[in-house]
């Protein structure tokens, strides 16, 4: 059981308005803890200016560019000194130095945890090193991977966003639990047909929907011939991409029959999926719980058109999830052929729409994330 007014602290690299998904994550669990939990909630981040979260308390604590986190230290001194204190780190090693180098913040947590014995430390593995192929990136694990094992050894509990990555870690002895991401939108309660006339498209349109960032993870020419695979069913698809990535979306899937709507609020993020038919979202590594995009689809039930990889969850091998995959080693063509079928079948793009939205209110909501956070950081002790 938590003590009454314990504290607990987020670290993170950036809070919106910066444009930052795991900023956006931290935000929602800060604000769904403050609002369940008698806790009381700080963010500890840099550039906040601007910022406000109702009940929580927000702190331009260090500076990432210059690896300056003495402030940090003294504040975390103070709060931990008055109540117990809790911190749990968001951790991405790309979000605090260039090409992951995050030496500088590992060495603060360090000294951090000498002065303070009695606080208690979590760590948010939103990516643990680059897995990518290649030279760079090669190059780029020699320091991210020792990184994340003193990471994994000075803290009291990690969660993983995949879990895959928690039951490794579990088989090498730490206390490791997987935490899913939730939809950093709120759900839209717009109609179909009004969302569709907000962004000119028509009732009879078959939209196929995408969203996010340009990220190399994210299949984009397998989305560009899974409309190409539904064209030659005879069906005139539109696809509508959410993001900010307009021109190498146009590059890759070309401008005819694609309506790129830029960087949305929120709000008008949420609308979108409303006027969406299918979200098309393959990914090299497969589909899983880390997936922002994915959540948010779920969550607004629109039926999810994904790939099975080497970091996919058991959930989304089941289609009761809501989520229709085939194997990334398959490939393309055989995507293409599943999302031509999904757009040729409405009665099984309807049970999909059912089952993702179960799905994301029996795993994937805010106050379940936020109580296993609560529950992992004060109720249990670390595994050795």
């Amino acid at each position: 059981m938590i003590r009454s007014r314990s504290t607990l602290g987020l670290i993170v690299s950036n809070i919106p308005p910066a444009h930052d998904a795991i900023g956006e994550y931290t935000s929602q669990l800060a604000m769904t803890l403050a609002k369940d939990v008698d806790l009381e909630v700080n963010i500890f981040t840099s550039g906040s200016s601007g910022t406000n979260i109702e009940g929580v308390n927000i702190y331009n604590a260090f500076d990432v560019v210059h690896s300056d986190f003495r402030e940090l230290n003294q504040m975390l001194s103070k709060l931990n000194e008055r109540s117990p204190t809790g911190v749990v780190l968001q951790y991405n090693p790309f979000c605090w130095g260039r090409r992951g180098w995050a030496w500088p913040l590992i060495s603060s947590l360090k000294t951090i945890r000498r002065a303070n014995p009695r606080l208690r430390l979590g760590v948010m593995f939103h990516e643990t090193y680059t897995s990518a192929p290649g030279f760079r990136p090669w190059l780029m694990r020699r320091w991210q991977c020792p990184q994340y094992t003193q990471l994994q050894q000075l803290a009291d509990v990690s969660f993983y966003s995949i879990s895959a990555w928690a039951h490794q870690a579990q088989r090498r002895g730490y206390k490791a639990v997987h935490l899913p991401v939730g939809s950093n939108l709120t759900r839209s309660t717009t109609s179909s047909a009004s969302a569709r006339q907000k962004l000119g498209l028509s009732v009879g349109d078959l939209v196929c929907g995408t969203f996010g960032t340009a990220h190399p993870s994210r299949l984009w020419s397998w989305i560009a011939d899974a409309m190409n695979a539904i064209r030659r069913r005879g069906i005139r698809p539109i696809l509508l991409y959410v993001g900010s990535s307009d021109a190498f979306v146009k590059s890759i899937c070309g401008e005819n029959e694609l309506l790129c709507t830029g960087r949305l609020s929120v709000t008008d993020a949420a609308d979108a999926f409303r006027a969406m038919d299918l979200f098309l979202s393959p990914f090299s590594d497969g589909v899983s719980t880390r997936r922002g995009s994915v959540m948010a689809a779920l969550q607004h039930g629109v039926p999810v058109a994904s790939t099975i990889g080497i970091w996919s969850d058991r959930l989304f091998e089941d289609e009761r999830s809501g989520v229709a995959t085939t194997h990334v080693n398959d490939g393309k063509a055989s995507f293409g052929n599943l999302c031509a079928d999904l757009a040729e079948n409405t009665h099984w793009r309807r049970q999909l729409c059912t089952d993702g939205e179960a799905t994301y209110r029996d795993n994937f909501e805010w106050h379940k994330l936020s109580e296993k956070v609560t529950e992992m950081m004060y109720c249990h002790s670390k595994q050795t």
